[in-house]
């Protein structure tokens, strides 16, 4: 199946409320036309189930949109009227089948906007009761509305959340629903097209650590580039060697906390500090992120890690291109395979979730 990345998003449930121009839905609180009126059995939990969208309303929905912008949607095949709302514009429409196309259509003019689908329920939905028990509910084939963004193909199933009210087992009422996107993982190829950007990060050994020029540095590569956390202090893995440290007034003892000793900035003998309190100190590594440089001339007792950042040329996410961090280097023009991870609803991708070179 074929993904075309787009944000889907439900929204406040104040849409459905605005009935006055007799294109929105009914409120998405409903009482089931079978509730007994006799004394029932109620409970109330929470379900998540798949449901299969069956239509689409004849409109969209725009918050925002300026004079110029109204006309232009107007000369739009398929597009009866642009009306003012409170919270925003109608977008009406000939009939539901100029939906996809008129969406597309404003979306290709930075106008964002929402549609409201018809999304039938499952005829039994599992429900998690308030006190953790778990039961079933008949719905009857309710049919619920869902407004979102880049709708997805009529005949997706689409995983749904809402909280219910259920009457002698069948559902009776329900809260609008919000959709529950979903892990996928696709595979595909791709093609460097550049390197965007490179970030290095070096753990500096502690005895090291003022070797490192984090002004000439930052000359080089600009104040925003390098971010250095020198650690100052040790640990202790022994508790003999906390003992040792409060019994001793060392001169390179700035202080001592619980587990760790902070040392004077400028001290940088590893050995005495064993010698003083024994072979039961951790001493941490510092850390240096650079950004502009692999770290080619770094110090090698510096412990490098390179991650290059690529613009890759594939459609695996649905987009022309990906942005891929790697550890390895690559030159424009090189094939890569892919994984990547994304969140999705129905046929629609709502998020990029990781992008990765499977040579790494």
């Amino acid at each position: 199946m074929l993904f075309r990345i787009f944000a889907i998003l439900v929204v406040a449930g104040f849409i459905f409320e605005l009935f006055a121009f007799g294109v929105l839905g009914k409120p998405s609180e409903t009482t089931n036309p079978q509730q007994n009126a006799q004394e029932t059995t109620t409970y109330s939990g929470y379900s998540e189930y798949y449901g299969t969208i069956k239509a689409y309303e004849p409109y969209l929905f725009a918050k925002e949109l300026n004079s110029g912008k109204i006309s232009e949607i107007k000369t739009l095949n398929g597009v009866e009227d642009v009306v003012a709302m409170s919270g925003g514009y109608v977008i009406s429409l000939k009939s539901s089948d100029y939906l996809n196309a008129v969406y597309s259509s404003i979306s290709e003019k930075m106008i964002n906007s929402t549609a409201i689908a018809n999304v039938a329920l499952p005829y039994s939905i599992d429900i998690v009761s308030q006190d953790g028990q778990n039961k079933s509910a008949a719905t009857n084939g309710a049919v619920v509305k869902v407004e979102m963004s880049a709708p997805p193909n009529i005949g997706e199933k689409i995983k749904l959340k809402m909280t219910v009210e259920i009457q002698e087992g069948i559902l009776a009422r329900y809260s609008t629903p919000t959709l529950v996107p979903e892990e996928r993982t696709l595979t595909g190829n791709g093609t460097i097209l550049s390197e965007t950007s490179v970030l290095t990060l070096a753990l500096v050994p502690w005895e090291e650590r003022n070797s490192v020029d984090v002004g000439a540095l930052k000359e080089q590569l600009g104040n925003d580039s390098v971010d250095y956390l020198a650690k100052n202090y040790i640990g202790f893995a022994e508790e003999s060697s906390s003992n040792l440290a409060m019994e001793k007034n060392l001169t390179y003892v700035v202080s001592l906390n619980i587990g760790t000793a902070t040392i004077q900035e400028n001290y940088t003998d590893k050995a005495q500090v064993i010698a003083d309190l024994g072979e039961g100190i951790v001493f941490p590594e510092s850390v240096l992120q650079v950004k502009g440089t692999d770290g080619a001339d770094f110090p090698k007792i510096f412990k490098k890690m390179a991650y290059y950042t690529y613009l890759v040329n594939s459609t695996t996410a649905g987009s022309d291109t990906l942005n891929v961090i790697s550890e390895t280097k690559y030159n424009p023009g090189d094939e890569v395979n892919l994984t990547v991870k994304v969140l999705a609803v129905g046929d629609k991708i709502v998020n990029l979730v990781e992008a990765k070179i499977n040579s790494d």
